[in-house]
């Protein structure tokens, strides 16, 4: 055998320390370790789909509340009479109505309807709400108010969604799921 010397001696215990620890880390960490970093990895991937998926859940609640108010009738003559029935119910009169382009978008329809309206101040407010308010999805564009002839006069783009909701088009399960 041989003898070491006090001062290798240090020095042959530090190496071995030192070499130990390293294949000690290097046995521990590398599998470990990447299984550790694996499940990271998939903890991240399921917390992404966990956030997509309530994304999702919350377009579909908003879906639910407009589908009550989304009708599928797009026949712009029927839109006409409703329109001119609740300027009629605010006690206004109808002047003009000028149908625009149907513009189409996957299952849905927006049908531009440009109107002239007149009536005192008290019936055109009372007309822009009924629509605004309506149980359709309406909107009213381009609203200016003028005087003609002694007369307030009311001009605006009646924007109104027609169509089928994609909801629609699921099964009740597929849905709930």
């Amino acid at each position: 055998m041989f003898h070491l010397t006090p001062e290798t001696q240090g020095v042959y215990k530090a190496t071995l320390a030192a070499v130990i620890l390293v294949v000690g880390l290097l046995a521990v960490r590398l599998p470990f370790g990447m299984r550790l970093d694996a499940a990271r990895a998939n903890r991240d991937q399921q917390q992404r789909l966990v956030e997509d998926l309530l994304e999702v859940q919350a377009m579909m609640d908003v879906a639910r509340v407009y589908r009550e108010r989304l009708t599928e009738a797009d026949d712009v003559v029927v839109w006409q009479e409703y329109v001119q029935r609740q300027l009629e119910l605010a006690g206004g009169r109808l002047l003009e109505f000028v149908p625009g382009v149907p513009i189409s978008s996957g299952n849905f329809k927006i049908l531009d309807l440009e109107i002239r309206a007149t009536g005192d101040y008290s019936q055109l407010a009372d007309f822009v709400d009924r629509l605004e308010r309506s149980e359709h999805l309406i909107r009213i564009d381009d609203l200016g108010v003028m005087v003609e002839s002694g007369w307030l006069t009311l001009t605006a783009k009646v924007r109104i969604l027609t169509g089928t909701s994609v909801l629609d088009l699921l099964d009740e399960e597929e849905v709930e799921a």
